[in-house]
């Protein structure tokens, strides 16, 4: 899968510059997304969000490569707008795998991967409306 961190990288150079982690030491902590419990803790200092969970999988009628997630964007964007509107500077991740869940299907290769979660990333994720343009990254949980 360090193909995929490759593919991201280069993936950078033609598209959006990469969005920055906070300076300062990072406090990473994992959620659902219970909003007051989010605020509430990146008060305290938590400054990388981790929301759990997705998984990279197979598309059982395209075949084509897919995230799957169960999150609400949505919730996630209005975290995401009022934790800059108190001014305390947040990294989001999407969590992948975790729990007895399945590994990345190894016929599709790190950059077929990354076009895929890059896509869904700016077309299913985002919520322009709310200043949010997705997840900052993900976080393995293999």
């Amino acid at each position: 899968m360090l193909g995929l961190v490759a593919a991201a990288a280069a993936g950078f150079a033609g598209g959006s510059p990469p969005r920055r982690l906070p300076s300062g030491p990072l406090i990473v902590g994992y959620t659902g997304c219970d909003q007051q419990k989010v605020i509430a803790e990146a008060a305290k200092g938590v400054n990388v969000v981790i929301w759990f969970a997705s998984n990279l999988v197979r598309n059982a009628t395209t075949g084509q490569p897919q995230v799957a997630t169960g999150l609400n964007h949505t919730c996630v964007a209005e975290v995401a707008q009022e934790l800059r509107r108190r001014r305390l500077p947040t990294a989001h991740m999407l969590c992948v795998g975790g729990w007895d869940a399945p590994h990345p299907n190894t016929s599709f290769s790190g950059q077929q991967w990354f076009e895929a979660w890059d896509e869904w990333n700016r077309r299913e994720a985002a919520r322009p409306a709310l200043g949010f343009a997705g997840y900052d990254g993900i976080d393995w949980d293999l």
